[in-house]
C-alpha cells in the first residue's frame, strides 16, 4: 500500500508601518535678528571732470587735458597720495551739424566735444569744500559724484554681528521664559546673506563756474547691518 504524502506550505506576509520606531529630535527654539551701527564718515571720493569743444579732435582733446594736468597740479597742493588719484573715463564725440530742414545730419561733423574725468579719495573731510572749490578754479566744470565712507569697514562690520547675535539671544530667551521652558545650548549660529552698509551719496553731475566759495558738504552717517539666525535648545 503507497500512501503519499503531500506537503502545503504557507506564507504569511505582515507590513508594520516604517515610522513607528523613528526617535524624535530635541526640541528647539529658532530666532532671527539684526544688528545696526551708524557711524559718521571718514573718508570721500570725488569724480571730477573737464569737458571742451573745438573745431578738430585734436584741439578738443588738447584744450581737457591742458585743464585735467592743471586741475591734477592742484589736487597735489593738497595732500592727496597719489594713490588715491585716478583717471576714469576719456572720451571724444564729434557734434554734428544739422541740414538745410534743420534736422540732425550725422554726415556733417561741426565739431568735437572731448571729456575727460579724475576720481579721487579724500581721507581727510574738512577740505572736501575747498577742493572742490580749487579744482573748479583750476579748470573742472563738472562735478559727476561724491560718496561717503570709512576707511576701515571692518570694525562697524563686526560690531553689527555683535549686536545681532546679542539681539537674537535676547529674543530667545523672552520667547522661552514667556513659553514656560528654559533655554538649553546653542545648536546653531548662521550669518543669513553678507553685511551690508548704506552710504549717502550726493549727485553733483553740473556745470561749474570759476571762482567759486568752498562748497558746503554734509556727510550725514553710513548704516551697517548684518543679520544672523540661531537655534537654541529647549532645556528639559
Amino acid at each position: 500500500m503507497n500512501i503519499l504524502f503531500r506537503f502545503g506550505v504557507v506564507v504569511s506576509l505582515v507590513f508594520l508601518p516604517l515610522a513607528t520606531i523613528a526617535e524624535e529630535g530635541p526640541r528647539t527654539i529658532s530666532v532671527s535678528a539684526e544688528g545696526d551701527v551708524s557711524l559718521a564718515p571718514d573718508m570721500a571720493s570725488l569724480i571730477l571732470g573737464v569737458m571742451a569743444e573745438a573745431k578738430s579732435s585734436r584741439d578738443a582733446l588738447d584744450q581737457a587735458g591742458r585743464a585735467m594736468q592743471a586741475i591734477l597740479d592742484f589736487v597735489a597742493t593738497q595732500g592727496i597720495e597719489p594713490r588715491d588719484v585716478q583717471s576714469s573715463a576719456i572720451r571724444l564725440m564729434p557734434r554734428y551739424g544739422r541740414n538745410s530742414m534743420g534736422q540732425i545730419d550725422y554726415k556733417i561733423i561741426s565739431g568735437y566735444g572731448a571729456e575727460t574725468t579724475i576720481s579721487l579719495i579724500v581721507r581727510d573731510l574738512n577740505i572736501v569744500g575747498d577742493l572742490l572749490a580749487g579744482a573748479v578754479e583750476a579748470g573742472a566744470n563738472r562735478v559727476d559724484g561724491i560718496s561717503f565712507g570709512l576707511q576701515n569697514e571692518t570694525e562697524a562690520l563686526d560690531e553689527a554681528r555683535r549686536l545681532a547675535v546679542a539681539e537674537a539671544r535676547r529674543k530667545a530667551g523672552l520667547l522661552a521664559e514667556a513659553a514656560g521652558v528654559g533655554l538649553g545650548p546653542l545648536l546653531q549660529l548662521t550669518e543669513m546673506g553678507s553685511p551690508s552698509y548704506r552710504m549717502e551719496v550726493a549727485s553733483m553731475a553740473m556745470d561749474m563756474r570759476a571762482d567759486v566759495a568752498p562748497v558746503p558738504v554734509a556727510p550725514g552717517e553710513i548704516s551697517f547691518s548684518a543679520s544672523v539666525s540661531l537655534v537654541y535648545q529647549i532645556a528639559d
